[in-house]
């Protein structure tokens, strides 16, 4: 952390899109837009009207989102695109009928670079939501804004996405490893999997204490042992999520990998009782976790993901968005024996179903 950067935590939508619409405002030279979801609604209408005004001002504007998640389509984007903007979609539906499979693999990145000075990451999609979220906005760290902008360029020259693993070269896989943070642009593969690994090293390096956000659990065997094995050496583990997440059968597989975790020693589980869409892991209060990643199979062997660590150089900034997440526990209930039991033989019927495609969850 230099001297001169500055750094928000954003746990609210309203209060993250009021700055980036300010910074939008503000910007001079280029704005640089990813994610997975752009929708037809009050923010995606608002965000776009910005980016009219400043594509006319002769700003360089580009915008990466993904054709599945988003229900923004070129219609709604014709008069940006119009004023000077580029907008692309990755991997339109009738560009990619090869599989299901390969249609799964979706570009789930956040990102959003302004000036090449300002960078937003973090959990938000561009919509109205209502849910609570992790992201955090750097002012004037040069080497995470070049490292953004390298990122970000590649993903919009490669749009189209790739025809498998082996076609993706090194240079693109490639983790950014700094003093202060790393960057883990994470591409769909079962066998090369570098965010799950560093996460579960973040897990197991831990002294005192984790705490995780998450609002999806189906975490792969190797990331459950990494819980079990922190637990087990006596750290302790905070683990929150939904009550109720946005997908009813993920709710219903992650009933299996929670009771592998339940009435362990150091172990909490709550629910959330609010809308919770974050993705953050805090160690020690100390050193931090978060970007687009779940804690699911999907998102560690299918997506487009970028992680990001912040290391001790940050620990003070990480205690404070410790202490901003934490806030919501005081909204939490813990998860009981009862609540991972399924209610109903069609419950049952369904874990065992899903539990054979949890791959796709």
């Amino acid at each position: 952390m230099t001297e001169t950067e500055e750094l928000f935590f954003f746990t609210e939508n309203q209060d993250f899109f009021e700055d980036v619409k300010k910074t939008i405002n503000e910007a001079t030279k280029s704005i640089y837009l990813q994610t997975y979801i752009f929708s037809h609604d009050k923010v995606g209408t608002s965000i776009k009207s910005l980016l009219k005004k400043k594509a006319l001002e002769g700003l360089d504007i580009r915008l990466l989102i993904d054709s599945w998640g988003s229900s923004a389509d070129k219609v709604f984007f014709r008069d940006l695109v119009q004023a000077g903007a580029n907008v692309r979609y990755f991997k339109r539906f009738r560009e990619y009928l090869s599989s299901y499979i390969d249609y799964h693999k979706r570009n789930h990145r956040k990102l959003l670079l302004i000036d090449e000075k300002i960078v937003y990451l973090g959990s938000t999609n561009f919509e109205v939501r209502n849910w609570k979220e992790s992201n955090i906005k750097f002012s004037h760290n040069l080497s995470l804004s070049k490292t953004c902008r390298t990122l970000f360029l590649r993903d919009f020259e490669n749009y189209r996405g790739f025809k498998n693993y082996f076609s993706i070269s090194r240079r693109y896989r490639k983790a950014f490893l700094r003093d202060s943070f790393e960057l883990f642009p994470d591409v769909p593969s079962f066998r090369h999997t570098p965010s799950l690994n560093r996460l579960c090293k973040f897990v197991a390096s831990a002294k005192k204490e984790v705490y995780i956000e998450t609002p999806y659990f189906l975490p792969p065997r190797k990331l459950s042992k990494a819980f079990l094995y922190a637990a087990k050496k006596g750290v302790s583990l905070t683990i929150v999520l939904p009550e109720a997440s946005d997908h009813l059968l993920v709710d219903i597989l992650r009933r299996r990998f929670l009771s592998k975790l339940y009435d362990k020693e150091n172990i909490s589980l709550l629910f959330y009782k609010g809308k919770l869409h974050s993705k953050l892991m805090i160690a020690d209060k100390s050193s931090l976790a978060f970007g687009s990643i779940n804690l699911d199979y999907r998102s560690f062997y299918f997506q487009y993901e970028l992680l990001c660590i912040l290391k001790e150089n940050y620990a003070t900034f990480v205690e404070t968005c410790y202490t901003q997440a934490a806030d919501k526990l005081k909204d939490c209930i813990p998860v009981t024996a009862e609540a991972l039991k399924h209610p109903n033989f069609f419950h049952k019927f369904l874990d065992k179903i899903l539990y054979r495609l949890k791959s796709l969850f």
